[in-house]
Formats: C-alpha cells, sequence, structure tokens
C-alpha cells in the first residue's frame, strides 16, 4: 500500500503558482541553491578582476627577495601585510590572484565567443545550404574532432608563438564544432518544415 505522503508534490512544488503563470525569482533561488551561489560567486569574481587595480594590496610583478616564502596570515610566522603568503620571488600572492582573474575571464569570455561566433557562422551556412558545402564543413568538423585537443593546441602554439591572443585564438577555433553541430541540426529542423 502507498503512503499518502508519497504522493503529496514537494513542498517547493506546493509553493509554485497554480496558475500557470511559472515560477517567481524568488522559488527558484530557493530552489536552485548551488547555482545562485556559483552566480554569486562569479559576480563577485567578476568585480574583483574589474576593480584589480583598486583593490590589490601590492604591486603584482614587484619583487621584492627580503619579503619571498612568506606564509599565508593563519601560519605561524604569517602577517596580514601579505595574507596568503608571498612566493619565491617575494611577489605577494593575494595580488597575483586578482590580477590573474583578468586574464582567466579574458581569455574564457573571448574564447567562447569566437568559438559561439564561428560555430555559429558555419552551422548556419551548412544547415541551410546543405550539399557539397555541408559536406565539406562537417567533414572539417569531423577530422578537427578526430585530433586531440592538446596535439592541436602544442602544434598552434608551434606555430604562432607564445603570447595570450594566441591562446585565445587556438582556444576559439579549436571548440567551434559544438556550436556548428548544434546550430546546423537546428537549421535542418526548421529548413525541413
Amino acid at each position: 500500500m502507498i503512503r499518502q505522503e508519497a504522493l503529496a508534490p514537494p513542498e517547493e512544488e506546493m509553493d509554485a503558482p497554480s496558475s500557470g503563470g511559472g515560477v517567481s525569482l524568488r522559488q527558484s533561488l530557493r530552489r536552485y541553491k548551488a547555482a545562485f551561489l556559483s552566480l554569486v560567486f562569479l559576480g563577485v569574481l567578476v568585480v574583483t578582476a574589474a576593480t584589480a587595480p583598486l583593490i590589490s594590496p601590492h604591486d603584482p610583478g614587484k619583487v621584492s627577495v627580503g619579503d619571498r616564502l612568506k606564509p599565508a596570515f593563519w601560519a605561524r610566522g604569517g602577517s596580514l601585510a601579505h595574507p596568503l603568503g608571498t612566493d619565491s620571488l617575494g611577489r605577494d600572492i593575494l595580488s597575483r590572484l586578482i590580477y590573474g582573474a583578468r586574464v582567466s575571464i579574458l581569455g574564457g569570455v573571448a574564447s567562447v565567443g569566437i568559438s559561439g561566433a564561428l560555430g555559429t557562422v558555419l552551422g548556419l551556412v551548412a544547415g541551410f545550404f546543405g550539399g557539397k558545402l555541408d559536406d565539406l564543413i562537417m567533414g572539417a568538423a569531423e577530422i578537427q574532432l578526430a585530433f586531440p585537443f592538446i596535439l592541436l593546441a602544442i602544434t598552434a602554439m608551434a606555430v604562432l608563438g607564445p603570447g595570450l591572443l594566441n591562446v585565445i585564438l587556438v582556444l576559439g577555433i579549436s571548440r567551434w564544432v559544438a556550436y556548428g553541430r548544434v546550430v546546423r541540426g537546428q537549421v535542418l529542423t526548421v529548413r525541413e518544415k
């Protein structure tokens, strides 16, 4: 015999409006706490990166051999002058993390933007025109998927040379296939209708 409590919807679903209006923002935030906390963390990270020159306690590139290998403030011998300690050259680790967030966010957003734009355009062209052009674009996608990413990245970096711009280009160009295949599939569906 099934108990009555097992048939009742969860408490969160009982709060949802019954008039078909959807779920409110407050209910969504209560239901997806991990997503909300991740969004808050990402927001703090972006604000920190954007305001790095204002909030960074030290110059991230300044070498101070006298301050080398200082521990974090909670360890014995640590101080609040360098809250996360210093590296082997005496550079402040907290300052380097704050400035490093700028590079990470720029690299991530730019490479996803490049791969999204490239994949969308190629997927649209392949799906809309079809035929030999579709075969050519999707054949190139299959060839790119056949190569291990690390091999492709090492080869491209050997040809292009080091640098943030080259890393962004390699990441952006090597990840277009996922976007291209999804867009192509959607275009084919709409074209058939």
